[in-house]
């Protein structure tokens, strides 16, 4: 299968996608007022003294794309359980995953064609863990995303169709710092979870500052002992990290000093994301519907922004006035299985397995929000090889043999007849087909990469949970007090968006 120019009237299956990149555009517009986030630090290589894979032509890059997309739409009614999903990893994981990178890095440069130095980008986030995709630089330097109070965070409590939601303009985009987190309802259902917890925090007396700090501590301790456990396992974190005379000791040989962002992480590896994506989820009850119309897909056009779970617009209130759960208000017991009561609930969304394939829904881009870049690159997967070709990132073969891991043949793991790439593989498909392989979330190469990147980011901040002596308020952790672990789910109760149980 070739890639070619899309028609000028897509097919219904590729018209889905458009209404994410649609939105993503046009939630710039309030943002456009904020100053911009000062990047920390440009982006770089961590595998830099590796030849780049410069073999593939952009024609065998398509084909690669090509063969990634993922034909088997979710049956209908089905959150798990099928060839396609994972067995262990939950939906949460997937948004979780996606508020993460969106903390940590955005490339605010059009796509390359043609060799490009990554080391002259800046990067758009301040590549820490530190939320300033949701604090912004302060009530001072960014008001509008702040109450009257100069200390509350803006949020609609409820919006005009009556459910909880970020606060946002007249045509309905969000007011918030990072318009990539209004990119699906899932995702700005987490950032106002956040923005909940946080103003709780200041209710409970703390001013900006320490409010801001506690929520960010608590935000690492996620990301530390849930988030990134759930994609590389506590082997993983452990072999680079451990407690030495009561003080944290990393080491990261292939990202010694947090100067730089790696693309091989930002480009490659931790686009690992896209292949959890279903093609629908299970929101809440809806009164009187069958099993099957609980079920939203992620991208509708013909249903935008109300019968699907595209961003960028008001979040749709019940379709009866007064009915209970509201609209696509999430139930998160569907996204967090320790808040549901029955724990073998077949409505719980689990996340699709890590392989190279992507759910249609999210395979293709519309040209036509993409000005200016060649014909073709409206397939989402194909434009990040492009880009990690351009930027020179090395084969995935060369960056397992340089970690001293296994390497898989190219050939071997090539579903095209081209001949570059028997001679080597992308990074990302790399890392999709080694996780495949190994029938987990991330296999060695993917795990090497994201751990020592997500360790180094939070080990190479003075400020962070692994130097401040943090240790989550026991009252705060709701699901399990005797572990005395703090997880997303105990986030989303003490924001009072979710029961304990249900």
């Amino acid at each position: 299968m070739k890639i070619r120019p899309q028609a000028t009237e897509p097919t219904p299956a590729r018209r889905g996608i458009r209404a994410l990149a649609v939105i993503a555009v046009a939630a710039m517009s309030v943002l456009a007022a904020l100053p911009a986030a000062a990047g920390a630090e440009n982006f770089g290589r961590m595998f830099g003294r590796l030849p780049a894979f410069t073999a593939p032509s952009r024609q065998d890059l398509g084909d690669l794309a090509a063969a990634m997309l993922n034909r088997n739409p979710d049956p209908i009614a089905t959150n798990s359980g099928t060839a396609d999903d994972s067995a262990s990893l939950p939906a949460e994981f997937t948004y979780l995953g996606q508020f993460a990178d969106h903390d940590l890095t955005f490339d605010p440069t059009p796509q390359p064609t043609r060799p490009t130095n990554p080391a002259a980008i800046a990067d758009g986030r301040t590549f820490r863990f530190d939320l300033d995709s949701v604090f912004g630089a302060g009530p001072r330097k960014d008001p509008l995303l702040y109450a009257a109070d100069h200390r509350h965070l803006l949020i609609a409590e409820p919006n005009p169709n009556g459910v909880l939601d970020y606060a946002r303009s007249h045509a309905g985009t969000a007011i918030i710092k990072e318009g990539r987190n209004d990119e699906n309802q899932v995702i700005s259902q987490i950032g106002t979870a956040f923005y909940r917890f946080y103003n709780k925090l200041v209710e409970r007396g703390y001013g900006y500052a320490k409010a801001r700090r506690l929520t960010t501590d608590y935000w690492q301790e996620i990301v530390l002992r849930e988030l990134l456990p759930s994609f590389v396992g506590q082997a993983q974190i452990d072999s680079y990290l451990h407690i030495h005379r009561g003080r944290y000791v990393l080491r990261t040989p292939s990202f010694p000093r947090n100067t730089f962002v790696p693309i091989e992480f930002s480009l490659c590896a931790y686009r690992f994301g896209h292949a959890l994506v279903r093609a629908a989820y299970h929101i809440n009850d809806k009164p009187g519907a069958t099993a099957g119309d609980n079920n939203v897909p992620v991208f509708d056009l013909n249903a935008l922004s109300t019968g699907d779970l595209t961003g960028g617009a008001q979040l749709p209130g019940p379709a009866t006035p007064g009915a209970a759960p509201a609209g696509h208000q999430i139930e998160w017991k569907y996204f967090v299985p320790a808040l549901d009561s029955n724990p073998t609930d077949p409505s719980i969304n689990f996340a699709r397995k890590t392989q190279p394939t992507i759910s249609e829904p999210l395979f293709f881009l519309p040209p036509f929000t993409i000005p200016g870049s060649p014909n073709g690159t409206n397939v989402l997967v194909l434009r990040d090889f492009l880009r990690s070709h351009f930027y020179g990132v090395p084969s995935g073969q060369s960056i397992a043999r340089a970690l001293h891991l296994p390497v898989i043949g190219a050939a071997s793991i090539n579903p095209t007849r081209d001949a570059s790439l028997n001679r080597g593989t992308p990074l990302l498909y790399y890392v999709l087909a080694e996780a495949r392989r190994h029938n987990a979330t991330l296999g060695p190469v993917g795990r090497a990469i994201v751990a020592q990147t997500f360790l180094r980011v939070l080990a190479d901040d003075p400020h962070s949970i692994l130097h401040n002596g943090f240790k989550p308020d026991p009252a705060l952790i709701q699901i399990d007090p005797q572990r005395k672990r703090f997880t997303f789910g105990d986030l989303l109760v003490d924001a009072g968006v979710a029961p304990r149980s249900s």
